[in-house]
């Protein structure tokens, strides 16, 4: 790999050695040219073993011949591939590639491996005409460069592409536990950065992006399906989907993506996991909940409704004897929902409808403790995740947490737990837990 890279990507967060064994099986099973590239520095980092880009694409001068930059070009893919996963890419040259991101928290160095340089379909006419008319400006022959394979071989690849930067992500969080694999939980902050074009920190750029109308309403929205509001989480997606049917007007991929996105959001809801858990969850990979093959946005904001509308008659189908249960599980939802605020039994019982001392009532009964018990647990257990797993001072937990101060946050968390913060955090550390 480029030395440059120790001063980049590899060096500071990923192994070299085992990055570069990873992207040399890509090459090794495809044999395309692969890379990690970076997105907004247009820093490249070829696999050792990769064979070398085609000089029809190292042809700057071609590429402003047909209008085309191709640091654009990979910027926006490595923006469309956040949303499709893995992502086929196409050039206006007829030049395909597979592409999954890697997005690597805190401090935070966004990248995607790509894998390709390859064509999947002879020249159409005017790709054809571009190129005689470069052969006959520079007498230098392209088209025999770019290998020719089957579109379901560039899609094979394409899985294990997807495959590789999630262990790649693994890896980095191996190498330096600052680092958290966010494929999923912080794909918002890297499409945030990408959008803005800033070298952002992922923590800034979910600050910028829980201001965001989106975050706003889909927090609701998860609230009111976990709590089973039909009317209410039908009008809120209604919301969500008319604001995103604006933003996303001439980017049909990003629409469908953010719907997709929203698809897994309502059917992993805590309290449709567990209303379901004697049977198998609505499950949008099977063929029967596929969404519709193409970017129409009509159709695909019907079949969002139509999962939406399922998982609801699923959480209405309760039998009289899960009653109970069912509260303290939509109780459980929206606690675990808002650790970060400063939660009372009192706000959770009006949230799912009934009294407190009913509430308390039926954790005692259904959960052995009472709701503030469960409220004080919970919370210490988000605790002990943050102690675990990130850089964040006891005073920056306590604060996120929503506790009156650290030395109230450290009281509790003694008492629960037999330690204090401090020494939970060194203790978790020396047994690498």
């Amino acid at each position: 790999m480029q030395d440059s890279a120790k001063n980049w990507l590899l060096g500071e967060c990923i192994d070299q050695v085992a990055t570069d064994c990873l992207l040399n099986s890509i090459v090794r099973i495809g044999g395309f040219t692969t890379f990690i590239q970076e997105p907004l520095q247009q820093n490249r980092v070829m696999a050792s073993s990769s064979p070398s880009i085609p000089s029809l694409c190292q042809s700057s001068a071609f590429c402003r011949d047909v209008k085309i930059s191709c640091g654009d070009f990979f910027a926006q893919t490595i923006r469309q591939s956040l949303f499709i996963r893995p992502f086929i890419a196409t050039c206006p040259l007829g030049v395909s590639f597979a592409v999954s991101p890697l997005v690597l928290g805190q401090q935070v160095t966004m990248a995607a491996i790509v894998s390709g340089y390859v064509r999947t379909k002879p020249w159409n006419e005017h790709q054809r005409n571009l190129f005689e008319c470069w052969q006959q400006k520079t007498g230098i022959s392209f088209s025999d460069e770019l290998q020719v394979v089957p579109e379901k071989k560039l899609r094979a690849i394409g899985e294990l592409v997807k495959k590789t930067s999630e262990y790649v992500m693994s890896l980095a969080v191996l190498h330096d536990k600052r680092f958290n694999d966010c494929v999923y939980s912080e794909f918002a902050a890297a499409r945030e950065i990408l959008r803005q074009s800033q070298n952002l920190s992922v923590v800034e750029a979910l600050v910028a992006y829980k201001g965001t109308f989106s975050w706003k309403h889909e927090k609701e929205l998860i609230e009111q399906v976990a709590l089973g509001k039909r009317k209410e989480a039908m009008q809120k997606l209604e919301e969500i989907i008319t604001t995103m049917y604006t933003d996303y007007q001439g980017s049909p991929e990003e629409f469908k993506g953010r719907i997709m996105e929203l698809a897994v959001l309502i059917t992993r809801t805590p309290l449709y996991y567990m209303n379901y858990s004697d049977g198998e969850p609505v499950n949008i990979r099977m063929p029967e909940f596929y969404p519709p093959a193409g970017y129409d946005k009509i159709e695909l904001m019907h079949w969002l409704m139509v999962i939406l509308e399922m998982v609801l008659d699923i959480t209405d189908c309760h039998r009289e004897g899960q009653q109970k249960a069912n509260v303290v599980r939509a109780a459980i939802g929206y606690i675990n929902s808002n650790l970060e605020q400063r939660l009372r039994v009192e706000d959770v019982s009006k949230a799912v409808g009934f009294t407190a001392q009913y509430l308390n009532r039926l954790f005692i009964e259904q959960m052995g403790i009472s709701a503030s018990e469960y409220i004080v647990n919970a919370k210490i257990q988000e605790s002990k995740r943050l102690l675990r797993e990130s850089g964040m001072s006891i005073t920056e937990i306590s604060n996120r947490l929503n506790y009156w101060d650290s030395t109230h946050f450290a009281k509790i968390f003694r008492k629960t737990t037999g330690k204090s913060p401090s020494e939970f955090r060194e203790q978790s550390a020396s047994s690498g837990n």
